[in-house]
């Protein structure tokens, strides 16, 4: 595992997970699985929380219920996970598309492994 650079803001640095050779898990969701609309609403949401936070819009971004340090960027029905590296870093694990309810256990389980090896590696800094 490795973090890549994905946005540096007024407020943020935002990483984003990659595997040892190839791009962020993000960023090939956001690239081969949304439609150009779905991509710019969520692009535009990661780029403002870097200048000024996660949206405190619950609509926008909210926690996952039940875990520590993990949240989900929501627009619409695209969804974007990640967690807080330290001092004035969001790190992006992944993405994935959901209809209705709350996101499957198979992708939390996943954000939380990527989280849990990540500050295992790199620590809360």
């Amino acid at each position: 595992m490795r973090r890549v650079l994905s946005r540096k803001g007024k407020k943020f640095i935002i990483y984003a997970i990659a595997p040892p050779h190839g791009n962020p898990l993000v960023n090939q969701f956001i690239e081969e699985d949304l439609e150009e609309a779905e991509r710019k609403k969520i692009v535009k949401s990661i780029s403002r929380a870097a200048d000024y936070g996660p949206p405190r819009n619950i609509e926008k971004s909210r926690p996952i219920a039940g875990e520590s340090n993990l949240y989900e960027f929501k627009e619409d029905h695209v969804r974007v996970m990640y967690f807080y590296g330290g001092k004035g870093a969001i790190v992006l694990t992944h993405g994935f598309k959901k209809n209705t309810g709350p996101p499957l256990q198979n992708d939390i389980a996943r954000a939380k492994r990527l989280r849990d090896q990540y500050l295992q590696y790199y620590g809360n800094t």
